[in-house]
């Protein structure tokens, strides 16, 4: 076995834990939902999904910040999930007006790259207001950190990603940590404060 191969089934590892964390979220949601009012619409599928497509842009991310956007690395960001794909969702968003693969991004220009890293915060920040509701009120009846647990999952993710391609560069780590700030922590933090005012 290749150590791509190697690396990928660790992130899987990750991957999984991760999942299970947000699988197990939702549905308490879904359960304090329907104990609370009777009746509940909400869909722990859906955060699973929301979940997908918010990994693949953090780690899209981390990918491109270096300008090269190797061949491995896009095949573990396109095979890393299971219920969403954030170009699926881009394509929807969009309406089709924006319609990518992971290769046109690779053959995309640096600049036209950065553009792309600029504008995915403001595509997935419904997307990541939607999923972080779940946490936050689960995370308040328990009284425990569970978006810590979900970030060190991301980010063991993220370090097997940056060795994929056989070299390790600085900046990649930093992008990784930017982009976790600004789509999970900064928000998370905000509708926690929100949710105790």
């Amino acid at each position: 076995m290749g150590r791509a191969q190697e690396l990928f089934n660790k992130a899987c590892e990750s991957y999984d834990h991760a999942q299970e964390l947000v699988k197990t979220v939702a549905e308490s949601y879904r359960s304090a939902e329907r104990q609370a009012t009777g009746s509940t619409s909400f869909n722990p599928g859906i955060t699973m999904a929301e979940f997908d497509q918010i990994l693949q842009g953090v780690l899209l991310t981390q990918a491109l910040v270096d300008n090269d956007f190797d061949r491995l690395e896009r095949q573990f960001i396109d095979k890393i999930t299971d219920h969403g794909d954030l170009l699926d969702y881009i394509r929807h968003d969009s309406k089709g007006k924006l319609s990518l693969t992971w290769d046109e991004i690779a053959w995309m220009d640096s600049e036209t790259q950065g553009e792309l890293i600029k504008v995915l915060p403001a595509i997935l920040e419904s997307r990541c207001k939607d999923f972080l509701v779940p946490f936050v009120i689960v995370e308040k009846v328990v009284d425990e950190n569970l978006m810590k647990v979900l970030v060190n999952d991301i980010v063991e993710i993220g370090a097997c990603l940056a060795y994929v391609d056989g070299q390790l560069d600085e900046i990649e780590p930093e992008g990784l940590k930017a982009m976790l700030d600004t789509l999970l922590l900064k928000p998370w933090r905000e509708m926690k404060k929100n949710c105790s005012a």
